[in-house]
Protein backbone atom coordinates (compact mmCIF):
# COMPACT_ATOMS: atom_id res chain seq x y z
CA UNK A 1 0.00 0.00 0.00
CA UNK A 2 2.82 2.46 0.92
CA UNK A 3 4.24 2.22 -2.75
CA UNK A 4 0.61 2.96 -4.40
CA UNK A 5 1.76 6.34 -5.21
CA UNK A 6 4.50 4.91 -7.30
CA UNK A 7 2.83 3.50 -9.93
CA UNK A 8 -0.27 5.12 -11.87
CA UNK A 9 -4.06 4.13 -10.59
CA UNK A 10 -6.31 3.28 -13.68
CA UNK A 11 -9.70 4.16 -13.00
CA UNK A 12 -10.72 2.57 -16.14
CA UNK A 13 -10.02 1.14 -19.24
CA UNK A 14 -12.26 1.31 -22.21
CA UNK A 15 -11.12 -0.68 -25.42
CA UNK A 16 -12.13 -0.52 -28.80
CA UNK A 17 -11.34 -2.10 -32.21
CA UNK A 18 -8.70 0.53 -32.99
CA UNK A 19 -7.73 2.11 -29.96
CA UNK A 20 -8.15 2.09 -26.16
CA UNK A 21 -8.19 4.89 -23.25
CA UNK A 22 -7.27 4.77 -20.19
CA UNK A 23 -8.88 7.14 -17.28
CA UNK A 24 -6.53 8.48 -14.67
CA UNK A 25 -5.68 11.55 -12.55
CA UNK A 26 -3.89 13.93 -14.42
CA UNK A 27 -0.45 15.15 -13.11
CA UNK A 28 0.53 18.64 -13.81
CA UNK A 29 4.22 18.37 -12.55
CA UNK A 30 5.15 16.75 -15.90
CA UNK A 31 7.72 13.74 -16.48
CA UNK A 32 11.51 13.83 -15.44
CA UNK A 33 12.17 14.03 -18.96
CA UNK A 34 10.60 17.44 -18.95
CA UNK A 35 12.47 18.19 -15.85
CA UNK A 36 15.76 17.29 -17.26
CA UNK A 37 15.06 19.48 -20.35
CA UNK A 38 14.51 22.27 -18.56
CA UNK A 39 17.66 21.84 -16.73
CA UNK A 40 19.05 21.57 -20.04
CA UNK A 41 17.15 24.72 -21.41
CA UNK A 42 18.80 27.15 -18.35
CA UNK A 43 22.45 25.37 -19.05
CA UNK A 44 22.23 23.77 -15.81
CA UNK A 45 22.93 20.43 -14.43
CA UNK A 46 20.99 18.29 -11.97
CA UNK A 47 22.67 18.62 -8.59
CA UNK A 48 23.75 15.30 -8.15
CA UNK A 49 21.91 15.06 -4.21
CA UNK A 50 19.06 14.69 -6.64
CA UNK A 51 20.02 12.60 -8.93
CA UNK A 52 20.47 10.03 -6.41
CA UNK A 53 17.39 10.34 -5.05
CA UNK A 54 15.15 9.86 -8.35
CA UNK A 55 17.73 6.74 -8.86
CA UNK A 56 16.71 5.45 -4.91
CA UNK A 57 12.83 6.43 -6.73
CA UNK A 58 13.44 4.22 -9.72
CA UNK A 59 15.51 1.30 -8.07
CA UNK A 60 12.76 0.81 -5.50
CA UNK A 61 10.13 0.98 -7.96
CA UNK A 62 11.59 -1.65 -10.06
CA UNK A 63 12.86 -3.61 -6.44
CA UNK A 64 8.75 -3.82 -6.40
CA UNK A 65 7.65 -4.20 -10.06
CA UNK A 66 9.97 -7.43 -10.10
CA UNK A 67 8.85 -8.42 -6.96
CA UNK A 68 4.92 -9.30 -8.34
CA UNK A 69 6.77 -10.26 -11.60
CA UNK A 70 6.14 -8.04 -14.13
CA UNK A 71 8.82 -6.29 -16.56
CA UNK A 72 8.02 -3.09 -17.87
CA UNK A 73 10.28 -3.02 -20.43
CA UNK A 74 10.16 0.85 -21.26
CA UNK A 75 12.03 2.46 -18.48
CA UNK A 76 13.24 5.98 -20.07
CA UNK A 77 12.58 9.58 -18.67
CA UNK A 78 9.16 9.72 -20.54
CA UNK A 79 7.76 7.19 -18.48
CA UNK A 80 8.13 8.38 -15.11
CA UNK A 81 5.74 11.43 -13.70
CA UNK A 82 6.86 13.91 -11.13
CA UNK A 83 5.11 13.27 -7.62
CA UNK A 84 6.05 17.20 -6.52
CA UNK A 85 3.66 19.06 -4.57
CA UNK A 86 6.12 22.13 -5.00
CA UNK A 87 4.60 24.58 -7.14
CA UNK A 88 7.62 24.57 -9.05
CA UNK A 89 8.77 21.05 -10.23
CA UNK A 90 11.36 21.83 -12.65
CA UNK A 91 14.47 23.50 -11.63
CA UNK A 92 14.06 22.16 -7.79
CA UNK A 93 15.91 23.86 -5.06
CA UNK A 94 17.79 20.81 -3.34
CA UNK A 95 18.80 23.47 -0.37
CA UNK A 96 15.18 24.23 0.64
CA UNK A 97 14.19 20.62 0.67
CA UNK A 98 13.57 18.90 4.05
CA UNK A 99 14.74 15.76 5.24
CA UNK A 100 11.68 15.58 7.42
CA UNK A 101 10.01 12.70 5.95
CA UNK A 102 6.45 13.07 7.10
CA UNK A 103 6.59 16.78 6.61
CA UNK A 104 4.33 17.97 3.78
CA UNK A 105 7.39 19.73 1.99
CA UNK A 106 9.20 16.54 2.87
CA UNK A 107 10.53 13.51 1.63
CA UNK A 108 7.06 11.38 1.47
CA UNK A 109 5.46 13.93 -1.06
CA UNK A 110 8.23 14.16 -3.68
CA UNK A 111 9.36 11.02 -6.07
CA UNK A 112 8.14 9.18 -9.21
CA UNK A 113 5.31 7.37 -10.29
CA UNK A 114 5.68 4.82 -12.85
CA UNK A 115 3.28 4.88 -16.09
CA UNK A 116 2.95 3.50 -19.58
CA UNK A 117 2.82 -0.37 -18.94
CA UNK A 118 1.79 -1.34 -22.68
CA UNK A 119 5.25 -3.27 -23.62
CA UNK A 120 4.95 -4.29 -19.85
CA UNK A 121 5.40 -8.58 -18.94
CA UNK A 122 3.66 -10.17 -16.51
CA UNK A 123 6.02 -12.75 -15.92
CA UNK A 124 3.30 -15.43 -14.11
CA UNK A 125 2.22 -16.33 -17.42
CA UNK A 126 5.61 -18.14 -18.45
CA UNK A 127 7.59 -20.63 -16.75
CA UNK A 128 10.58 -19.74 -14.49
CA UNK A 129 13.36 -19.94 -16.11
CA UNK A 130 11.55 -18.13 -19.60
CA UNK A 131 14.03 -15.67 -21.83
CA UNK A 132 13.09 -13.29 -24.06
CA UNK A 133 14.73 -12.53 -27.30
CA UNK A 134 13.86 -9.25 -29.83
CA UNK A 135 13.95 -5.51 -29.49
CA UNK A 136 11.20 -4.38 -27.57
CA UNK A 137 11.38 -0.47 -29.34
CA UNK A 138 12.91 1.44 -26.51
CA UNK A 139 14.73 3.37 -28.80
CA UNK A 140 18.29 4.97 -26.71
CA UNK A 141 17.28 2.58 -24.09
CA UNK A 142 17.21 -0.80 -25.58
CA UNK A 143 20.01 -3.25 -23.29
CA UNK A 144 22.89 -4.85 -25.05
CA UNK A 145 20.98 -8.21 -25.51
CA UNK A 146 18.01 -6.57 -27.15
CA UNK A 147 20.50 -5.03 -29.78
CA UNK A 148 21.98 -8.81 -30.05
CA UNK A 149 19.02 -10.72 -30.48
CA UNK A 150 20.30 -12.62 -27.31
CA UNK A 151 17.89 -13.74 -24.45
CA UNK A 152 16.68 -10.93 -21.74
CA UNK A 153 14.40 -10.69 -18.72
CA UNK A 154 15.26 -8.25 -16.10
CA UNK A 155 18.21 -6.58 -18.60
CA UNK A 156 15.42 -4.63 -20.11
CA UNK A 157 14.75 -2.77 -17.11
CA UNK A 158 18.13 -2.50 -15.58
CA UNK A 159 19.71 -0.86 -18.67
CA UNK A 160 17.11 1.84 -18.72
CA UNK A 161 17.72 2.38 -15.32
CA UNK A 162 21.09 2.85 -16.23
CA UNK A 163 20.29 5.18 -19.37
CA UNK A 164 18.46 7.45 -17.46
CA UNK A 165 21.01 7.87 -14.65
CA UNK A 166 23.17 8.51 -17.63
CA UNK A 167 20.84 11.20 -18.63
CA UNK A 168 20.59 12.89 -15.23
CA UNK A 169 24.50 13.07 -15.10
CA UNK A 170 25.47 13.83 -18.43
CA UNK A 171 22.43 15.33 -20.41
CA UNK A 172 23.19 13.05 -22.92
CA UNK A 173 21.97 9.65 -23.93
CA UNK A 174 24.28 6.40 -22.77
CA UNK A 175 26.16 5.12 -26.03
CA UNK A 176 28.35 1.64 -24.66
CA UNK A 177 31.89 0.64 -25.87
CA UNK A 178 33.36 -2.89 -25.37
CA UNK A 179 36.10 -2.39 -22.94
CA UNK A 180 39.08 -5.02 -24.30
CA UNK A 181 40.94 -5.25 -21.41
CA UNK A 182 37.87 -6.47 -19.15
CA UNK A 183 35.96 -7.75 -21.91
CA UNK A 184 33.19 -5.81 -20.35
CA UNK A 185 30.92 -3.27 -22.17
CA UNK A 186 30.86 0.08 -21.01
CA UNK A 187 30.03 3.47 -21.01
CA UNK A 188 31.41 5.36 -23.69
CA UNK A 189 31.26 8.64 -21.32
CA UNK A 190 33.79 8.78 -19.11
CA UNK A 191 33.20 8.87 -15.51
CA UNK A 192 35.04 11.37 -13.11
CA UNK A 193 35.77 10.19 -9.68
CA UNK A 194 34.76 14.26 -8.12
CA UNK A 195 33.33 17.27 -9.90
CA UNK A 196 32.81 20.25 -8.50
CA UNK A 197 29.42 21.84 -8.41
CA UNK A 198 28.25 22.66 -11.69
CA UNK A 199 26.35 25.78 -10.84
CA UNK A 200 28.56 26.72 -8.18
CA UNK A 201 31.12 28.81 -10.25
CA UNK A 202 33.73 26.86 -8.77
Amino acid sequence: ESFQSSFIHFYSCHMYSNQSILVMDYNSSGTLQDVLNMYLSHNKKMDESLIIFYTIEILTILIQLHRIQFLHCDIKPDNFLIRNTSSDSTLVDWNNWTPNYRNESGWDSQGLTLIDFNRTIDLRLYPANTGFKGDAAVENFACREMTNDKPWKEQADAYGLAGIVHCLLFGKYMDIVLDYRTKRWKPKEAWQRWSPNPNSGR
